[in-house]
Parts: structure tokens; sequence; C-alpha cells
């Protein structure tokens, strides 16, 4: 198997589980809060945009690069998760921070003694569709390798010589959270080398660090934030355990909110914690009992609040607005409930000033999104909010307003009910989205677009402004 394959496996074990295939878009587009600069992921490859020609900087062109990189607010600098695949255990290990080595080791041992206990058996560890895994699989073929690589031989008679020898075979790989400038993507670096994938890196608005998720290793339908700092001095500082995918700084830098599952599978809070001080420093502290940390030994040791209570699903959004508001997507449902009402989903914000939670979409506006509110996305003015809806269609909404703008009309849309591609704010005037080769949008390009979706730029009134894709490879178009 070549390494570009292994990598994207490597990088898909927590993407094809948690995002339950197909109901997560593959690739992004995210631009600067100017729209001057985008980074662009497709087929695992990343690129910078040029927002007035759309001229591509290949960052990683052979792959290997995880969903939902992010692009810093002034668009000076990118940030994305790579994955490489790893021969050699030793080797990788040393790759590691000092309490993820102890982390992998210790679960390896743990192992090893519940299969000594018959506790697991020695069939059920290789990797594969029918199989009950303790751990996420990226993790658990690191604790399989670890375990396998030089066992006791009373565990080595246990395992058997055909397990044995396939646990060793599991391939093996890590994630690097890189950051780079914008204007020279090659000149990057690693912040923290992970066992797992992570995703979602999003800088704080001063640009000294990033948040990100990874995968809790024994459930893989939530995640851990974390942050790093940029300078390089903090990997892996733990803010939140069994969140949503989506998080958002605070426009001052020192919070983040989240959606955090919380009394069971079916609840949540959305919750705000202060994680970096009035000089912007991080807050934390040694964990208590380092042994149950999931990923290190520090964890933040800001204040946290809860905002609102909510339904959780690993989708949900939240978004700082102006003024203290914080939007956030979320299932309403009736509580009592019956078997004839329908579950119905709506943007709701939270007012810091009055303590109070409103839904801010008329039913007819909401119905539109369905569940593709989770990935709403508001303006960087904070004035209007993009409604991605099925088969590529959206509506942008002027907060207050009952009227949506609809620029795909029905008859254009295309493809799945989930689109690959989210459109995207480019700027606070206009959006960057896919349309298809029989969009009204491209009957005047001059490319040869009859084969092939394209990626143009509509202004806020649903009129077109340019077509961005025009000249990039067909291999990237979704």
């Amino acid at each position: 198997m070549s390494k570009n394959i292994r990598t994207y496996l490597l990088l898909a074990f927590w993407c094809v589980s948690m995002l339950l295939a197909g109901c997560f878009p593959d690739d992004s587009l995210v631009w600067s809060s100017d729209g001057a600069f985008g980074l662009f992921r497709a087929q695992g490859k990343l690129f910078v945009v040029d927002g007035a020609t759309g001229a591509l900087t290949p960052v990683e062109p052979d792959g290997g690069v995880s969903l939902m990189p992010g692009i810093s607010a002034d668009g000076r600098h990118i940030t994305y998760v790579k994955g490489v695949g790893c021969t050699d255990v030793d080797e990788g290990l040393q790759l590691f921070p000092p309490a993820t080595r102890a982390m992998l080791r210790r679960d390896a041992e743990q192992l090893g003694q519940k299969v000594m206990a018959g506790l697991v058996l020695p069939s059920a560890l290789v990797p594969g569709d029918d199989k009950t895994l303790e751990f996420s699989e990226s993790y658990h073929r690191w604790v399989l390798q670890i375990m396998c690589q030089a066992p006791e031989a009373a565990l080595a008679e246990k395992l058997g010589p055909d397990i044995l020898e396939e646990c060793r075979q599991c391939e093996i790989g890590y994630n690097r959270l890189m950051v780079a400038p914008r204007s020279d993507p090659h000149d990057s670096r690693a912040l923290v080398t992970l066992p797992v994938t992570a995703m979602s890196c999003r800088f704080s608005p001063n640009g000294r660090y990033v948040a990100y998720v990874m995968p809790d290793r024994q459930d893989e339908e939530v995640g851990t934030l974390l942050v790093a700092s940029v300078d390089g001095k903090v990997g892996m500082l733990e803010v939140a355990k069994g969140v949503a995918l989506s998080f958002d700084w605070r426009p001052d830098g020192r919070a983040l909110a989240y959606v955090k599952r919380e009394g069971g599978d079916l609840f949540g809070v959305v919750e705000e914690r202060i994680v970096a001080d009035d000089t912007n420093a991080l807050l934390m502290e040694l964990a208590s009992d380092s042994a149950s940390a999931p990923v290190g030994v520090y964890r933040c040791s800001g204040e946290s609040r809860h905002l609102a209570g909510t339904f959780f699903q690993p989708f949900m959004k939240v978004q700082y607005g102006p003024m203290g508001r914080l939007f956030f997507s979320s299932p309403a449902v009736k509580v009592p409930t019956s078997d004839l009402d329908e579950p119905t989903y709506s943007l709701f914000c939270y007012d810091s000033v009055t303590g109070t939670v409103v839904d801010v979409l008329p039913p007819s506006v909401s119905s539109l999104a369905g569940d593709m509110v989770n990935f709403f996305a508001l303006a960087p003015d904070g004035t209007k909010v993009l409604l991605p809806m099925e088969n590529y269609r959206f509506a942008i909404v002027t907060l207050g307003d009952k009227t949506p703008v609809l620029p795909i009309e029905e008859e254009e849309k295309f493809g799945d009910s989930m689109p690959q591609l989210l459109p995207a704010w480019k700027g606070s005037t206009q959006i960057s989205c896919l349309v298809s080769e029989r969009s009204r949008f491209l009957s005047d390009s001059t490319s040869d677009s009859d084969d092939r979706h394209e990626i143009v730029v509509l202004n806020v009134d649903g009129s077109f402004a340019t077509h961005l894709s025009q000249d990039w490879p067909d291999d990237l178009i979704p």
C-alpha cells in the first residue's frame, strides 16, 4: 500500500466513524476576514487561494491533510493537521510528547493483561469492521504494535503466532498539527505530534494559539478540545472533553465556546471556558490524576460556565457574534413530545447581557435548511447568516429579516443531499460556492465548463462576482 493511501486511511479512521460516512463535507474553502486569501482543501490536498485572481499556491499537494484546516483572521498564517505513515514503532514514539508515550505504553500493558486474563480474546484484537475495539482505531493500532513489539513469552503464546504477526502488520502513522506563514507555506513547523488525527484547527484572534479537536481515545463520537501555542511551548492543553466538532474563540481571545455532552448521550450544554488571563497567558494546571488524562498532563484551569442547555449532536456549531452574543445550532424539540412531533432545527442566540436564549430564524427559514443549520456561518461583520441547504443550495439571511436571499434556484440544485463543499463567507459582502455546469452564473464563462462543476463568488444580493476556479485542475473540483 502506498504511503499516500496509508496516510489517507489513518486520517479517515475518526472522520468515517464520527462523521458517519457522508454526513460531513469532505472539502472546504475558508477565507480571511477580508476575503483576500483563502485556504482550500480538496481530496486531502491543501492550497492557498488568492481571493482576487483565484491563483493556487500548493501547501500539501500530495494529500494527507485532515478535515477543516484554518486561516488566521488577518490571512497571514495557516494551520492544518497532516498525516504521515510510520514504519518504525520506536522512531514514531519518540515524536510524541512524553505524556502521550507514557499513555500508549500504559494502555498496551493493560491490554496485554486483559488478554492474559481472558478478558479480551486474541481474535478480537485485529482491527476490522466486525471488531469491537477498546480505543479509536488509529490509537488501537499503536497500542497493538507496542504490546506486540517484544511481548513476554506467556503473552506471545496466548496470542499465537498468526495473531501476533497480524498485529505487528497493523499499519500505524502519526499526525502533526502544523502552522505556516501564508506567504511562504513551505516554511511550516509542527506544534505537536499525535497518534490519532485531529481537525477543526482555529487560530485565536491574536494569532498566539491554535485550538483543535481530537477524538476521545475510547469514544469516537465525541472529541477533546485542546489548545497549542504557536511558539511551540504548549502542545496539548486540554480545555474540555466530550465536545462536538465545532467551537469558537471569543473575540477577545480569552475564552472558547463549545457544545459539550452532559447527562448521557442525548443532552448537552453550550459552555464557555476562560483559557487565558488578562495578559493573554494560558491558564493551566497539572492534572491531579495524570494516569486518567486522555491526552497529557495539563488541563485548563480557567473557569467555565453553562450558557444554555440543549440536545447534543456531534455536528452542532457555535460562533460568536458582536456585542457579547453567541450563536449556536440546535434541535428544537418540544418537551413533552409525542410520536407525531417531528424534530426541527434552528439557530439560537445567547445574549450575555440579558442571559436569555432566543430563536433567531423564522420557521419558514429554518425549514429551508433543516439539519444543515448545523453548518451555518455568521458573516465577519455579524449582520448576516449563511445557511447551507441540501444539493448545494443556500440561503443568505439578514438577522432580523424574515425574507432570505436564495442565489441558487431550485432547478440548479445538484449532487447528493450533503454538499461536498459548503458555501463560505469571503469577507462580509461575498460568498464562494460550488455551482453545477448548467448554472446560469457560468453562461458567460470563457472556460470549458460543460463537464465539471465550478467554484464561483457571488455578492450577498445573489449577483455574480467572479469565476474563481476557472483555471484550477479538474481533480481539485469537488
